[in-house]
């Protein structure tokens, strides 16, 4: 909660991008991966053993200078109930976006873009300890990565 109440600070209006990923790092659990042109992200989820956990992720396009991130998301939608209805993190980084699987997504994307890889990280926000709901957590990194670019990342379509 602590991390939450932060955002309304002065800081948070200085802060860059990268330091606000290097936030949630230490906030979070997390973990990060890297999907090449050749793999399919279903084998690379379960060799890197993304967690059935709730949270956000970002990917980004990997260079030598920095990373350009092309999606910020999350992952588990919360009922009016408190139950959750939507996908862990495992399973939303394998199904389907924009009405095709995630490994035809993804290869069609680093195709486009001229990338030979993938860089994910992922963040659980809600478990045992610590319980900040995924869709907050996407729109705390939306909106530092807006604050800093002026724009949405070039996979996310709207917020």
């Amino acid at each position: 909660m602590h991390f939450v109440r932060g955002l309304c600070t002065a800081l948070y209006d200085t802060m860059s991008m990268a330091a606000f990923l290097s936030s949630f790092r230490s906030q979070y659990r997390h973990g990060a991966f890297e999907l090449r042109l050749e793999e399919r992200i279903d084998d690379v989820v379960r060799r890197e053993k993304v967690p059935p956990a709730y949270g956000a992720y970002v990917i980004s396009a990997p260079s030598v200078q920095d990373r350009e991130i092309l999606c910020i998301g999350k992952a588990g939608t919360i009922c009016q109930d408190g139950r959750f209805k939507s996908q862990t993190i495992r399973e939303r980084l394998t199904k389907k976006q924009d009405g095709m699987y995630r490994h035809i997504f993804f290869r069609r994307g680093m195709e486009t873009l001229g990338l030979i890889s993938l860089h994910f990280e992922w963040f659980v926000t809600f478990e045992e300890n610590v319980r900040v709901l995924p869709f907050l957590a996407e729109a705390q990194l939306l909106a530092e990565f807006h604050r800093e670019f002026n724009r949405l990342p070039r996979w996310n379509k709207a917020a």
